[in-house]
């Protein structure tokens, strides 16, 4: 079947709680979207693809948490899929979007804004909710690649750069990650075969 698309504008200069998103409990697996319009002070906010990392970052009305990839359209456009997860639990839930700069080091976010889920009409007992991270997933998966690659010749070396948003050092022999401010914990790959993760 076709999916639905709604186009909303949404301000990185101001308050974004009068943009409500409606959607119902239990759709999802790419039958909604969200087509966001980002703008500063009235005139369109514009982002460097090959710079910024675009997530949607939010809480549901219990509490687990949702965290995704967004993708940037030709037109300049966000395109967030409103995942099977963010409609789990009917009631208002708020969402930010959320910018990464790889280059600056740094983050934007918008202020929030409601996604508004619709109870369904019939007893939904399948459906389970949870936290859903695609963008921490994602992001963890390319930096333990990029350390598979490079431990063998760090374990004797100091070594520090920037893979993605994490620092990269190596300690005593060990690779370790650390997380931006934005971030809590670290995890450190130890000669490139046991990975060790800890999150406070």
């Amino acid at each position: 079947m076709n999916g639905v698309t709604q186009h909303y504008i949404i301000d990185f200069s101001s308050n974004n709680n009068f943009v409500q998103v409606p959607a119902m409990q239990g759709d999802g697996n790419d039958v909604r979207y969200i087509e966001i319009e980002m703008i500063e002070n009235g005139k369109l906010y514009t982002v460097d693809p090959d710079d910024t990392y675009i997530t949607i970052a939010g809480t549901k009305p219990d509490g687990t948490e949702v965290w995704n990839n967004c993708e940037l359209t030709d037109e300049g456009y966000l395109l967030v899929k409103i995942t099977y997860q963010m409609t789990t639990v009917p009631g208002r839930s708020d969402y930010q979007i959320v910018l990464f700069s790889d280059k600056q080091n740094n983050q934007l976010k918008s202020f929030p804004f409601i996604l508004l889920v619709t109870p369904a009409t019939f007893n939904p007992s399948y459906i389970m909710s949870q936290n859903e991270f695609e963008a921490l997933a994602q992001f963890t998966t390319a930096a333990q690649e990029a350390a598979e690659s490079a431990a063998q010749s760090a374990a004797d070396a100091e070594l520090a750069g920037t893979i993605g948003i994490m620092n990269i050092r190596s300690v005593d022999g060990h690779l370790i990650f650390e997380k931006n401010d934005h971030w809590r914990g670290s995890f450190a790959i130890i000669n490139g075969t046991n990975l060790e993760v800890t999150w406070e």
